[in-house]
């Protein structure tokens, strides 16, 4: 599964793309307009959320190749963190 993000600060509530992905199907099979609307919206995020994560892994990727900024282990917890959402890790 990949790692949860808090959805709003101070709710404890986390969040992960498999449970949206089940959420979403739920939504479909009631077939009305909200519940459709709903998750047509989930899907609409987590497309986003994909592109969001992704591009700043290309620049950090592209600061770190050019020179312009060297890693600290802080930022490989990002990469790392980056690589479990995206499901590229076997954590």
């Amino acid at each position: 599964m990949s790692e949860a993000i808090d959805s709003r600060a101070g709710t404890g509530v986390k969040t992960y793309s498999e449970m949206n992905a089940v959420i979403a199907e739920l939504l479909r099979l009631r077939g009305d307009g909200p519940s459709q609307y709903a998750a047509a919206r989930i899907d609409e995020l987590e497309v986003i959320n994909a592109g969001s994560l992704a591009a700043l892994e290309d620049a950090l990727d592209l600061l770190v190749s050019a020179g312009m900024y060297d890693m600290t282990d802080d930022d490989l917890g990002l990469v790392a963190a980056i690589a479990k959402v995206k499901g590229d890790s076997n954590d």
